[in-house]
């Protein structure tokens, strides 16, 4: 009986997460000309319409949250199946970083929070560079979203043989009773101190393992101190 329930429910999960990969799939399709046609939008209100420069901006803003909504959704659906693609080649740390910090910094200056970056030697080795850009877009986002404007350090270095990227926040840190299940998937809990539907943390820790590293959080550390460690290759 126990087996045939089990049967059933991987079924019914196994159904739910090609439905959210179809849905997926057809909302970017929906989206895609929405976002094409924004960012005409915002580029004839720059030149003829300034007064509308601020609406348009945040249509566009909206959307590429929906984007990236959807997206995480679908991430999750192919790291539960198993199916995610992964594209080694060789990658510095710091790169990855610059780039992330450059594209996160407009966010960190609404807070306001002072995002800084530490490195002083290539960190460099064979990993998936889309999935360690979305790694680190991931957790400095949560922590400009819950520093409460205070210092953001971003850090790469080598650990032994192994590379690491810390991303620690001097805000007010996770509690206490949130951490056993921070990197848990859809625990309501996370989501006071974690991603929309609480899948940001779970994506992050998904893609770490899948490379074979991991990610923790270190508790010893004063405010929200993320480390992840990755096999250099």
């Amino acid at each position: 009986m126990c087996d045939c329930g089990c049967a059933a429910l991987q079924e019914r999960l196994e159904a739910r997460d090609k439905f959210i990969g179809v849905l997926g799939h057809e909302l970017r399709n929906a989206i895609a000309p929405l976002s094409l046609l924004a960012d005409h939008f915002e580029q004839l209100a720059l030149t003829s319409h300034p007064q509308l420069t601020s609406k348009v901006g945040m249509l566009s803003r909206n959307l590429r949250k929906l984007t990236s909504t959807v997206d995480r959704l679908a991430e999750v659906s192919s790291l539960r199946a198993g199916k995610l693609a992964l594209d080694f080649q060789h990658v510095d740390l710091r790169d990855v970083v610059d780039e992330v910090s450059r594209e996160l910094a407009p966010e960190a200056a609404k807070v306001p929070a002072d995002l800084r970056v530490y490195y002083t030697t290539p960190v460099q080795g064979w990993w998936d560079r889309e999935r360690i850009t979305q790694v680190l877009r991931n957790l400095v986002t949560n922590a400009i979203r819950y520093s409460e404007g205070a210092p953001i350090e971003v850090s790469t270095q080598f650990s032994g043989r192994e590379a690491e990227i810390v991303v620690h926040d001097q805000g007010p840190g996770v509690p206490v009773e949130l951490r056993e299940h921070l990197f848990d998937r859809f625990d309501h809990k996370t989501t006071n101190r974690g991603s929309a539907f609480g899948v940001g943390l779970f994506v992050v820790k998904a893609l770490c393992e899948a490379m074979g590293g991991s990610v923790r959080l270190d508790d010893t550390a004063s405010g929200a101190r993320f480390c992840v460690t990755l096999p250099r290759g």
